[in-house]
Order: C-alpha cells, then sequence, then structure tokens
C-alpha cells in the first residue's frame, strides 16, 4: 500500500568549481526532470539544505537550474569553510552529520554531485 510522503528533506554537500558545476548541469537537472522532483512536490513539501563554500555560493545562486528548484522547493544554504584543513570526506561527513541530526524523524535524501536520476518517478513512500 502506497502512502503520502508530507515532507522529504533533501541534503547536497557541493563545493569546488568542478563538483559544482557537475552537480548543477548533471545532478540537478536530472532531479529536476519532469517525473521526479517536479512531480513529487504536487504532493510533497520538499526542503533542500545546500552546503556549499561562498564561491560555489555565488556560482550555484546564478544557475538556471537553481531557479527550477526554487520553484518546487524550500531552500536553505549553509556556508562552510575550512575544507582544506580538515579534507573533503571529513568535511562532507560533517555536512551528512549536521543535516541527519537536525532532521531527526523526517523522510531523509542525500544527493552527491555527481549522482545522476533518471527521467522516472524515483522517489516515493511506501509501507507495507
Amino acid at each position: 500500500m502506497n502512502s503520502k510522503l508530507n515532507n522529504l528533506s533533501v541534503c547536497v554537500a557541493v563545493w569546488g568549481q568542478e563538483f559544482t558545476k557537475t552537480f548543477l548541469n548533471y545532478s540537478l537537472s536530472s532531479v529536476l526532470s519532469e517525473n521526479n522532483i517536479p512531480s513529487l512536490s504536487k504532493q510533497t513539501n520538499i526542503f533542500v539544505s545546500i552546503y556549499t563554500d561562498k564561491n560555489s555560493y555565488k556560482i550555484i545562486q546564478k544557475s538556471k537550474y537553481f531557479f527550477i528548484l526554487k520553484e518546487h522547493a524550500n531552500i536553505n544554504f549553509f556556508l562552510i569553510s575550512g575544507v582544506s584543513i580538515i579534507g573533503n570526506y571529513k568535511a562532507m561527513n560533517d555536512c551528512h552529520r549536521h543535516f541527519i541530526s537536525n532532521n531527526i524523524n523526517k523522510s531523509l535524501m542525500i544527493l552527491c554531485p555527481d549522482t545522476i536520476y533518471s527521467d522516472c518517478l524515483c522517489f516515493y513512500s511506501s509501507s507495507r
């Protein structure tokens, strides 16, 4: 039996010009394909937390895909720093840990900057 997914919290941890452009041009454009987030947003409240640095924030803000995402989701940015000190993977893990701890008991999704989805409704909720 399918049940309605009322809220979905999505996390994206992305920084650096290469990953940010890959995320915007491939991952985000894929997630925004007709049968993904646009379809889901008709029945579900979507909240997107984007963890990024100052330079990538500027790139994201100018993206046409970001403007489309804003039509379908509530977006919060978390600006990070110190990645060069602690390393990319520790920084990414810290972002994910922060996201999860602030979204306890919610439906969660973590998008990786280089993940690509097909044009099918791949976000759903079911209960048995």
